[in-house]
């Protein structure tokens, strides 16, 4: 007989999104409170002039989360594990089991924003001037509750948390869980989602290498057979 599982994630995270800037922004707001660049973020979104700082040099687009021609994610923060409950075969939110806690086990983690430089002269290390790098905005509202849920069944089986695997995206702000897998079955997520926001915001600019950006690709697109393979070697290590 069948039995159907719901994994829910940790309860903190949010959207992160990361945009080119001008370099000139990137100057004006390096120095001020984190506080004031959030407040100016938001007001330029609500249109609500009165609290827009007036000298700041301006952003591509008004709506802080259109800035995100580098990354844009969303989701729960990676270390804050899994919740799995077995529920009916009618209604996904039917809870007939007790919650479970698991960490998961990471797959493969993808460059979302890489490591970012307060300053172009922080670089010099590298060798990296000014042509090398790309003035960068990246911003993330954080939200609690539920982010995000996926459904599984088994043919009878127990949970397994072997069996429970994850992919991430890391930024300079947090890294996010993007993907999960049951039994190597690639799971969508069902966008059951009810959060609320005010949690707090961090945002940042900065100076990137913008090379090392690795695009979100579809997982079910990619040929993962060396990260399962040693992953697999891993797990099979544990029994």
């Amino acid at each position: 007989m069948k039995r159907r599982f719901r994994i829910e994630t940790g309860r903190y995270g949010g959207e992160i999104v990361c945009g080119t800037v001008s370099k000139e922004f990137v100057q004006y707001w390096k120095d001020k409170e984190e506080s004031q660049l959030s407040e100016h973020l938001y007001n330029l979104t609500w249109g609500d002039s009165e609290y827009v700082d007036s000298d700041s040099p301006p952003t591509p687009h008004e709506e802080w989360s259109e800035i995100s021609d580098i990354c844009q994610t969303y989701g729960a923060y990676s270390d804050g594990g899994f919740y799995i409950t077995e529920i009916s075969s009618e209604d996904d939110w039917d809870d007939i089991g007790e919650e479970i806690f698991a960490d998961g086990h990471l797959l493969y983690q993808r460059v979302g924003v890489p490591f970012m430089f307060a300053e172009i002269e922080d670089a010099a290390y590298l060798e990296w001037g000014e042509d090398d790098l790309h003035p960068i905005l990246i911003f993330h509202p954080v939200e609690k509750g539920r982010l995000n849920a996926w459904i599984f069944e088994t043919d009878g089986e127990d949970f397994n948390p072997l069996k429970l695997v994850f992919s991430t995206a890391d930024t300079p702000l947090a890294t996010v869980i993007e993907n999960v897998w049951y039994d190597q079955k690639l799971l969508e997520a069902t966008g059951d989602c009810d959060t609320v926001g005010g949690k707090g915001n961090y945002v940042q600019v900065g100076w990137i290498h913008k090379p090392l950006v690795e695009d979100w690709e579809d997982p079910a697109s990619l040929d993962l057979s060396a990260e399962w393979q040693e992953l697999n070697a891993y797990l099979e290590s544990l029994n």
